[in-house]
């Protein structure tokens, strides 16, 4: 399998998982008002993850993207994450 078809392929991968966890948008505003979830909390932090430098899929992750200057540097990153090692 060529490169090419390699990032084809992780961006239908990820535009798929996106895509299945999205709420339909006729659903949303019915499901909204009648939800019992509760409201989003703005007190609690969110934690972001990556995987360390050296990491295969880091890399191919990030160039899938088209974000592949991430892939060898966390410089480019926010601040505040946790670097993970292993899966």
């Amino acid at each position: 399998m060529n490169m090419q078809m390699k990032k084809g392929t992780m961006l239908a991968t990820f535009a798929f998982v996106l895509a299945a966890c999205a709420t339909p948008s006729s659903s949303a505003s019915s499901s909204a008002s009648s939800s019992s979830a509760p409201a989003f909390d703005t007190t609690r932090n969110i934690v972001l993850y990556t995987r360390d430098t050296t990491s295969g899929t880091r890399a191919g992750f990030f160039e899938g993207i088209g974000f592949s200057a991430a892939g060898p540097s966390d410089s480019v990153l926010t601040d505040g994450f946790v670097v993970r090692d292993n899966t």
